[in-house]
């Protein structure tokens, strides 16, 4: 978590203990609030989801009844997700053996939900079998991965 914040020093990170229990982070402008009261690995999986806000939305957004602020929140959550699971750390893990759901999510820090939603929006963006720097991804059933 610290690696990732250090990749954004034009923003103010606070673990907010004060937040609302349901609330498990947000940004307003360059401030990002996470909530400490929840797992590491949720705080991580809101962090980078609250750094895609910032990347990729404009103003505010918390009517979820707007289409727009549905659209924004879309974005910014497949946006953190391609940033949280990139296509180079799944080949890492190919490369280093770490198979299983659970080899991987420990590896980058993410519970299997996240790792799932986020191999859904590859599914979308590449379609259920892709090749990315000569290695085969096949989204068919889960994930496999073969090098060329």
């Amino acid at each position: 978590m610290e690696n990732l914040m250090s990749q954004y020093t034009y923003l103010t990170f606070r673990f907010e203990k004060e937040m609302p229990r349901a609330l498990p982070g947000l940004i307003v402008g360059d401030f990002v609030l996470i909530n400490p009261n929840r797992s590491k690995t949720k705080q991580y999986e809101t962090l980078i989801e609250e750094i895609g806000h910032y990347e990729k939305s404009v103003g505010n957004i918390s009517d979820y009844s707007d289409p727009d602020s549905k659209k924004q929140e879309s974005e910014a959550r497949r946006w953190a997700y391609t940033h949280a699971v990139t296509l180079d750390e799944l080949i890492y893990c190919y490369e280093h053996h770490l198979h299983t759901i659970d080899d991987i999510t420990e590896h980058l820090e993410i519970s299997a939900e996240y790792l799932n939603a986020a191999l859904e929006v590859y599914r979308q963006k590449h379609g259920e079998q892709f090749y990315y720097h000569h290695y085969h991804f096949d989204l068919r059933s889960g994930l496999n991965i073969d090098k060329l």
